[in-house]
């Protein structure tokens, strides 16, 4: 990065600079210029190597020196592309964006949600989840895009098709000009698939009864067949206990063979 600072002499003298960078931390350089006469300007130029990763939240360099010399009091430096006198310069930085892989929720048997947050910074950011079986990510969903801003935003991804009882690695990216920063890697684990613990028919001329464990999962909708194609809703399954759900079916004494299905959200 590069930004300059300027002078404009009153006096002659002899002048002498005070360099002071500030980012979070000060740096001192004194560079002799010599004798300047009246109304004669000197125009500082310097690079400025940032470390990477910059600390969150910085978004911009501020530089500010002092003059001290012979025949004039100390002055402030002034930035050259701008209107106001002694004013310091300020170089925006372009930085990646900043991510936080944060805890997934929504967990059933097939699927589960993503979370995170991004801070945008002075760039453009695009971010995406990444996920597998293990760290060695080869998955990811589609990449989503953010506009220039300092604040966070929570994102999230919903992901269907995973394997029951199965453990997943996950974590948030975001990418700019600037590069890439990847979140920490967390981890969840899928429920498993309900079972049935029985199927009773109440009485000779009562419903059908059907019990079963729902491996974790909060919310069933129970659907019917008779022939495994057109399948018909009966309706939300009933929490009975811990982790037990319970459903009827009043059509099924009527019928030779029944078969059932159960959804979760």
């Amino acid at each position: 990065m590069r930004t300059s600072l300027q002078f404009i002499t009153v006096f002659r003298g002899l002048l002498a600079l005070v360099l002071a960078l500030a980012a979070n931390a000060r740096a001192q350089v004194n560079i002799p210029v010599g004798t300047l006469a009246p109304g004669e300007t000197v125009t500082i130029t310097f690079d400025v190597t940032i470390a990477n990763p910059v600390p969150a939240g910085i978004s911009a360099i501020t530089n500010q020196t002092t003059a001290a010399g012979a025949n004039f009091t100390t002055v402030n430096s002034d930035n050259p592309k701008t209107t106001p006198l002694g004013d310091p310069t300020i170089t925006p930085l372009v930085v990646p964006p900043t991510v936080l892989t944060l805890a997934a929720s929504n967990l059933f048997a097939l699927g589960a949600t993503l979370n995170g947050s991004v801070i945008a910074a002075t760039d453009p950011a695009a971010y995406f989840f990444q996920f597998d079986t293990t760290t060695n990510y080869t998955t990811a969903n589609a990449t989503n895009t953010l506009p220039v801003s300092t604040n966070t935003v929570v994102v999230s991804n919903a992901l269907s098709g995973l394997s029951p009882a199965t453990l997943y690695f996950f974590r948030l990216v975001g990418t700019n000009s600037a590069g890439t920063n990847f979140g920490a890697s967390l981890n969840f684990t899928t429920l498993a698939l309900p079972f049935f613990t029985q199927l009773l028919q109440v009485s000779n001329t009562g419903p059908f009864q059907g019990t079963f464990n729902g491996g974790g999962g909060s919310n069933f909708s129970v659907y019917a067949s008779t022939n495994l194609s057109n399948w018909a809703f009966l309706g939300p399954a009933t929490n009975i206990a811990s982790n037990l759900f319970q459903f009827a079916d009043p059509a099924a004494s009527n019928l030779t063979r029944r078969f059932y299905q159960l959804r979760t959200p």
